[in-house]
């Protein structure tokens, strides 16, 4: 009798262990068959539930898979991948033990994670849902839901969560109070249009564009690197308590004034499509890409920015533009255009400058107006003289000219009145008669400064 009921129990045993795990979606079967690591262990075809058991993470992305009906099985699972398949419905209400969960790009209308109490990481941007509750998440640390439907998002209870990406949904208000430790935020593409973040001490990203934000408060965000704020209703802009901004996107606002002084660190700047009247970013060494287009701006100078890669001033008022920072070859792209009252363009060597090429529907090369020029040294006009006296004799002349006035003699440049330099001196005397008649500007350097003069050939 003993032996009887040994012998059943060994059959009990053995029938458990080869219970064979349902899976309906022949996909997801043949991803978890040729999973790796290896699921199928004793290679017969089969997931056996001693198989399933001995899982903690699953990975099955782009499979086509329209059914994860049998993860159920899985029940120490702690990782699951499955995004981008066809995914109308995923339950994983019996994978108590489950961590990380990213199923983006799938069809989801709705998920449970109610029963996920571990859960650190979800990822389910790029899905069908109208809502999601976090509220059992405790542990939650990254929460990644934009591009979805969602109305309304509650994450008060998620004291732990370090990164929120809820952009692109339907969301009117965001309360973070309670989220203390959130080091990145995106809401781009809400409708929020009050966003408080003062509780929010930590943040280093922070994108909230397209809310129709009138106004927001950055004094209590010291570390922030990343700053986009893009095609809101902001009048001003206040970042002087975050001198870490290395990429700052603005552009779309109502903005006439944007300090960027302090942030030393500076490498992408968008303020395009704004009121901007003045920009000062000689400060800005690390700055590579600067598009401040449809502005107001006058005057730029960008002769302290040598790493500036792309340049994008075009349709504002500028009557001088300054791009003589000792490392124009690697300005990939510059655009001036639609400046009328801009006639030269300081650059370090024009003979480089007229050699790039315009591609104006790519927005790629060098793009001014026809009746702009560039120049080494363009001169606005005479009326910054910083030598006295000095004398250009005879005035006009056909072929020498003289120098006087007491100053050292350093250089002697003669600029077309459109500003193309077209020959040096470094004497007190210059022979012209290679100069075609005309009417010319002559930049005298001294050793201690600089005169403009009218000159003209005959």
């Amino acid at each position: 009798m003993k032996v009887f009921q040994f012998f059943c129990l060994v059959l009990i045993s053995f029938a458990a262990n080869a219970q064979i795990v349902n899976i309906p979606d022949a996909n997801f079967k043949t991803a978890l068959l040729n999973h790796d690591p290896v699921i199928d262990t004793n290679n017969d075809g089969e997931i056996q539930q001693s198989e399933a058991d001995a899982v903690s993470a699953i990975s099955v992305s782009y499979e086509d898979i329209g059914s994860m009906e049998g993860v159920q099985s899985f029940t120490n699972l702690m990782q699951l991948v499955c995004h981008g398949n066809e995914l109308s419905s995923l339950d994983v209400t019996q994978n108590a033990d489950l961590e990380f969960l990213w199923c983006f790009g799938n069809n989801l209308t709705s998920l449970d994670v109610s029963q996920n109490l571990d859960l650190e990481t979800l990822v389910v941007y790029s899905n069908n849902l109208s809502s999601i509750d976090v509220s059992q998440n405790p542990d939650l640390r990254m929460l990644a839901i934009h591009s979805n439907n969602i109305l309304t998002l509650d994450v008060s209870q998620n004291l732990q969560l370090i990164s929120l990406d809820c952009g692109y949904n339907n969301l009117s208000s965001l309360d973070l109070s309670q989220n203390t430790m959130l080091g990145s935020l995106h809401c781009t593409g809400n409708m929020i249009s009050q966003l408080d973040i003062t509780s929010n001490t930590l943040l280093t990203s922070l994108g909230a564009g397209s809310n129709g934000l009138s106004t927001i408060d950055l004094s209590q965000n010291p570390d922030i690197e990343v700053l986009v704020l893009w095609n809101n209703n902001l009048t001003e802009i206040d970042i002087s308590e975050n001198p870490n901004i290395a990429l700052f996107y603005c552009q779309g606002n109502q903005l006439s004034l944007v300090d960027v002084t302090l942030q030393s660190n500076l490498n992408l700047f968008y303020c395009h499509e704004n009121q901007i009247t003045s920009l000062d970013i000689s400060q800005n060494l690390e700055l590579q890409i600067l598009e401040c287009h449809e502005n107001n701006l006058t005057d730029l100078d960008l002769s302290q920015n040598p790493e500036l890669v792309r340049l994008e001033a075009h349709a504002n008022q500028l009557n001088s533009l300054n791009i003589k920072n000792g490392n124009n070859i690697i300005l990939e792209q510059m655009s001036a255009y639609n400046n009328p009252d801009l006639g030269c363009i300081q650059v370090d060597d024009e003979i480089f400058a007229n050699s790039q090429e315009c591609d104006l529907p790519n927005f790629d090369g060098w793009c001014i107006d026809k009746e702009a020029s560039y120049s080494q040294v363009c001169i606005l006009g005479l009326e910054d003289s910083f030598i006295e006296e000095v004398v250009l004799f005879p005035n006009p002349s056909s072929d020498m000219i003289e120098i006087s006035g007491g100053e050292v003699i350093q250089s002697v440049n003669f600029y077309t009145i459109s500003g193309t330099l077209v020959q040096q001196c470094y004497a007190s005397v210059c022979d012209v008669s290679a100069l075609s008649d005309g009417i010319y500007l002559v930049q005298i350097i001294g050793e201690t400064g600089v005169a403009t003069k009218r000159f003209i050939k005959n």
